[in-house]
């Protein structure tokens, strides 16, 4: 297990020095062996702040965005354009903007676990949304 802990850790400094796996962040833990002050592992990421601000405007940015992907889907497929805007005054659509909420709040909470539970819980919370929209829908 050591071996390949330091298979790990070296692969991670080269990916560091070509300035690849700047993205990539690694969680330092209790029995992490530390050589010299040089070979320690990078402090995990701050956590992002969720404030009405941001998810006022991914609201509407994620609004506008799913009406245009919606139409362009359309075109390419149908040959027309096709839009299912559910707002009064602009191209807006209520539902894309709240699922690209959902899925910020999600991406934050969520950001220390694994990729398949984010996958997963994601995928339930969409469809849950999803569900209760066309219900309301229906009976409303």
């Amino acid at each position: 297990m050591q071996k390949i802990k330091e298979k790990f850790i070296c692969f991670y400094r080269r990916l560091r020095q070509a300035n690849i796996g700047s993205a990539l962040s690694v969680k330092k833990t209790a029995n992490a062996q530390k050589t010299k002050k040089n070979d320690m592992l990078p402090e995990p990421k701050a956590e992002k702040e969720i404030t009405y601000q941001k998810l006022f405007w991914l609201f509407m940015a994620g609004s506008i965005a799913g009406v245009l992907m919606e139409g362009i889907f359309c075109l390419l497929t149908k040959g027309r354009w096709e839009s299912h805007v559910v707002s009064v005054f602009g191209s807006f659509n209520i539902l894309y903007g709240l699922g690209a909420v959902l899925f910020y709040i999600g991406a934050v909470m969520l950001q220390e676990k694994p990729i398949l539970f984010r996958v997963l819980v994601m995928a339930v919370a969409a469809t849950a949304l999803e569900l209760l929209c066309g219900l309301m829908l229906k009976y409303v």
